[in-house]
């Protein structure tokens, strides 16, 4: 009877054993497959959308030009290029732009006063190699209206709806998207291209 419960004890301690190499097996693989999901899950609460904005008028109704763009992603985004084009032409920063578009007709284009013409009211700020985080914006180009540049300022008012943009950006996780900035759909690449013609502001 003794060597039955012997026996009987060292099948329990077997059955424990494997019950134990089971729960540590079964353990491993839902941690593995969990961390497998989380991954992707971690990644879409880290995406980053970069959009084109631009108004005419300001917070409190004044004439104000303003050319921007907004992270609407969740995540942070790093620019890594970034070019405008304005009637399918690469202009390297605002100079160029006002040139290109919005020189009144009497001005000469050879040589414009650029500040004059804007009034020294330009504001301009440069996107590449910067950070925007979720809903921050950048504003381009900010422009009140004045009596002095009002033939300018009507121009680029015209203008701003016909700006092309390609932008190049990366999340945190380095996963990295080409955008035009207008439409929802957005080029997964490896790396970021170089711009032949950067907008460097």
């Amino acid at each position: 009877m003794l060597k039955s419960n012997g026996r009987l004890g060292h099948a329990l301690e077997l059955a424990v054993a494997l019950a134990a190499l089971v729960t540590s097996v079964t353990s491993i693989w839902l941690s593995l497959s969990q961390g497998d999901d989380m991954a992707p899950l971690v990644q879409a609460q880290s995406w980053p959308y970069l959009e084109y904005e631009s108004s005419n008028t300001g917070n409190n109704g004044t004439p104000e030009i303003d050319i921007m763009v907004r992270n609407a992603g969740v995540g942070p985004a790093k620019v890594e290029s970034f070019s405008i084009s304005y009637d399918g032409k690469p202009v390297r920063g605002w100079a160029a732009l006002i040139a290109a578009c919005c020189v009144p007709a009497q001005t000469p284009r050879e040589t414009p006063d650029l500040p004059a013409l804007t009034d020294n009211r330009m504001i301009s700020s440069k996107l590449i190699k910067r950070v925007l985080r979720a809903s921050d914006s950048v504003t381009l180009l900010h422009l009140p209206k004045t009596d002095t540049n009002a033939p300018l300022w009507t121009k680029l008012d015209d203008a701003r709806f016909k700006l092309a943009f390609n932008v190049c950006y990366c999340s945190v996780f380095d996963e990295c998207w080409v955008s035009d900035l207008r439409s929802t759909v957005q080029q997964r690449v490896k790396t970021c291209p170089v711009d032949a013609v950067p907008y460097v502001e």
